[in-house]
């Protein structure tokens, strides 16, 4: 089974029964944790992964003791560090920031935390809970600076740089939770839920399809037609088309801009019969 794991350290959970193959991707969400349990934090307590992700506060860097293929940070804001030091560190390992969107704080704020974060390396970005398209216009005319794209409404990164997390969702649908949350799909849209009696949901082949669809079409490569037709309609794929939300190219569907600020618009456009 090619799988993901995800483990929210601070909160207390079973352990699952663990598939006997290596997880592709662990992801440690660390932010949560205080001071004494992120140092008592140790990776080789689960199971070791062939690709391996940590969230945390810009703080905790300074206190890692172990090491990881990606960083995912989650800084508190009018936090900025001394730029050197901060790119030397962040000089070897994948890094992502992640910005909880606070409406409260202007857009050029956002950009001035932005341009530092760019500059000391960080080579993909995410705006979660953005919703003002204008806003997020800016925002892409800042980062096409940095030569970063969106690759949907919330992500952004330089050129191969996508969250390897949600390719490995796209692809396989499997996500083991320990404390954490599990995907699922409910009425076209995409959300997520408490681990509940089982610890790890494996989507079934409808719903793998739709999150194949969500993060396939998230993302400015597009999918094959061959490989979306069915579920995508005729009728749905017309409909998308005219109304600008994608185009065709090279029997590729390619999402526009439109298409992929609000990826799910997009697919319910693509499915209507």
């Amino acid at each position: 089974m090619n799988y993901a794991l995800y483990l929210d350290a601070c909160k207390k959970f079973a352990a699952p029964s663990l598939p006997d193959e290596r997880p592709a991707i662990a992801y440690w969400r660390l932010i949560d944790c205080d001071e004494a349990d992120f140092e008592a934090f140790d990776p080789d307590l689960y199971p070791h992964a062939d690709f391996t992700i940590a969230e945390i506060h810009p703080a905790q860097l300074e206190k890692m003791q172990f090491s990881v293929n990606r960083l995912s940070i989650v800084p508190q804001k009018s936090v900025f560090r001394d730029m050197g030091a901060l790119r030397a560190r962040l000089a070897d390992t994948q890094c992502d920031i992640t910005f909880n969107w606070d409406k409260r704080f202007s857009v050029d704020y956002y950009i001035k935390m932005l341009r530092f974060w760019l500059q000391c390396g960080v080579q993909h970005v995410s705006f979660y809970e953005l919703k003002d398209f204008a806003k997020w216009q800016r925002l892409q005319s800042a980062l096409r600076e940095y030569n970063f794209h969106f690759y949907d409404r919330f992500h952004a990164c330089l050129p191969g740089y996508e969250s390897p997390y949600q390719k490995h969702l796209a692809g396989f649908g499997n996500l083991l939770g320990m404390g954490g949350w599990s995907r699922l799909t409910e009425d076209g849209m995409t959300r997520t839920k408490g681990p509940g009696a089982k610890a790890w949901e494996n989507l079934s082949d409808e719903d793998q399809m739709t999150e194949k669809l969500l993060f396939g079409l998230a993302d400015r490569d597009g999918m094959a037609l061959d490989k979306i037709m069915p579920p995508v309609t005729t009728q749905g794929l017309a409909l998308a088309i005219e109304q600008k939300m994608a185009i065709v190219r090279e029997n590729r569907l390619i999402p526009t801009d439109e298409g992929l600020w609000d990826t799910v618009t997009l697919l319910a456009r693509l499915q209507q019969v």
